[in-house]
């Protein structure tokens, strides 16, 4: 996959595109980039996503308190191009572009950069200034001599597939709900770094993980079965996202345990996979009560594991 960013316009053959920020590259989005793929097939022409970077409401001033997003650019390109993504667009959103219409950025950008063919939306997208819709847009592309197509509405479950909804999911602490939404697990980097080394007085040794993409969404506060990749070894484990309550502690902060496991890894990255929440975080006035309920979340993570391990097809869509 060939990935460009401005004012590097490629030479595309007359290419179907696809335009939007794709957050999660989820299942939704999959879905109607393999429509994107199999237009462009049928039309013997190539075909381009333009995506976007930084994120439009950091520029508009519209963020969420905290991280909010699910992919770094980085992630994004990576599963675009699992999906079969071959030429790739990054828009860079700044004050100037935010301005243009719709208008403007089919004219300017799709007819006049890429000499497009035809442009596939989603079922909901909008772009450009005051974000025209499919019909605003359906009426410019056809005067440009560009055909349009609109993706049909995907639902997983009966629920609507949108980053929103898997923002919302890992909020609540429903890591595998989210998870089943983007078609895989949802993953976080970081670096261990030293903290408070309490776990290791209560027999559980843990990592203290500073994320690497302060704009990534943390899932809830609260106790999950994940998997910890180091090195390219991939290992099981436990992750607490909390405030550590029962040691009058303030600031957030990530803790690992990792089973089986007894290297020095401070300084190292690590990606962790969310998998399944297995409790809230709970206070215990007693060290001995923590103690005990930790035994059980191990005891309970394993058992998940273990089931998980049967069942082959938990895991996930296509990318």
């Amino acid at each position: 996959m060939k990935v460009y960013q401005s004012p590097d316009y490629p030479k595309l053959n007359r290419p179907v595109v696809s335009v939007g920020f794709f957050d999660g590259v989820h299942t939704g989005h999959q879905r109607l980039l393999r429509e994107l793929i199999a237009i462009a097939g049928k039309n013997e022409s190539d075909h381009l996503v333009i995506t976007m970077w930084p994120h439009p409401s950091i520029i508009t001033g519209a963020t969420q308190e905290g991280g909010f997003l699910l992919n770094t650019l980085e992630e994004k390109t990576k599963l675009l191009e699992r999906v079969g993504i071959r030429h790739v667009f990054v828009l860079d959103f700044n004050q100037e572009t935010m301005k243009l219409s719709a208008g403007d950025f089919l004219q300017t950008i799709i007819a006049g950069k890429f000499n497009a063919s035809a442009i596939l939306m989603g079922f909901n997208n909008s772009f450009g200034y005051g974000a025209s819709s499919y019909s605003d847009i359906y009426k410019t592309v056809k005067n440009l001599g560009i055909s349009i197509f609109q993706a049909e509405e995907y639902q997983s479950e009966h629920q609507q597939v949108s980053s929103t909804a898997i923002r919302n999911n890992l909020q609540s602490g429903r890591v595998d709900k989210a998870s089943l939404l983007l078609g895989y697990p949802y993953s976080i980097d970081g670096i261990v770094i030293s903290g408070y080394k309490i776990g290791r007085t209560l027999g559980y040794k843990t990592a203290n993980i500073r994320p690497c993409f302060n704009d990534k969404i943390l899932p809830g506060n609260g106790v999950y079965a994940v998997t910890i990749t180091y090195n390219n070894e991939t290992f099981r484990g436990m992750m607490n996202i909390g405030v550590r309550p029962s040691f009058q502690g303030k600031e957030l902060s990530l803790e690992a345990h990792i089973f089986d496991f007894d290297q020095d890894i401070y300084g190292a990255v690590v990606s962790i996979e969310f998998h399944t929440k297995l409790r809230d975080e709970i206070k215990f006035d007693e060290i001995e009560n923590l103690k005990k309920q930790i035994d059980k979340d191990k005891a309970a993570c394993i058992r998940f594991f273990a089931r998980k391990g049967k069942d082959k097809g938990e895991y996930f869509s296509a990318v």
